[in-house]
């Protein structure tokens, strides 16, 4: 067999396996914000969902519409908590780094809603500034967790049922 003809299976498996690390890395994205979901709805498990939304949204890479969304639920599950500062925190760096953009009125949302939709340009820029939001966010479980610890009993009064 010629060096050619053993490099040709070797070079096709190599990029076979980058395309389904990259398949997997983004179904990874999408399980976690789905098993965020389901924490947050049917589970009613905030603190789990916010951690999903969390790892969702940072292994979100290059699809920014699912980081973008993983932070909005994020901020929601925050505010669900009662932890508002949290939640202010989260949509405020959206909007700081240019990626949500915040309407008054239903005109306004129209007028943004067809801005996007027509110019990719603007749109890409909205994408990638909530990408640089999403990169920033981290930690914000272990944060939340400490604002809710001060509402807990100390653990030596816990007892455990049996």
């Amino acid at each position: 067999m010629t060096k050619v003809r053993r490099e040709i299976p070797l070079t096709f498996s190599v990029v076979l396996t980058l395309v389904l690390s990259i398949a997997l890395a983004a179904q990874s994205a999408q399980d976690l914000y789905q098993r965020g979901l389901v924490q947050e709805h049917a589970s009613g498990n905030l603190e789990r969902a916010i951690e999903l939304y969390a790892q969702a949204a940072k292994a979100a890479g290059k699809d920014r519409a699912l980081g973008a969304k993983a932070l909005v639920r994020m901020g929601s599950s925050q505010e669900k908590l009662g932890v508002e500062p949290d939640a202010e925190k989260t949509y405020d760096e959206l909007l700081r780094a240019g990626g949500a953009v915040q309407v008054s009125d239903a005109q306004s949302l129209a007028n943004t809603a067809l801005l996007l939709l027509e110019n990719a340009q603007a749109r890409g820029r909205i994408m990638s500034r909530a990408e640089g939001a999403v990169a920033r966010l981290g930690g914000a479980l272990p944060r939340t967790i400490s604002e809710l610890e001060q509402f807990l009993p100390p653990k030596a009064t816990l007892q455990h049922a049996s």
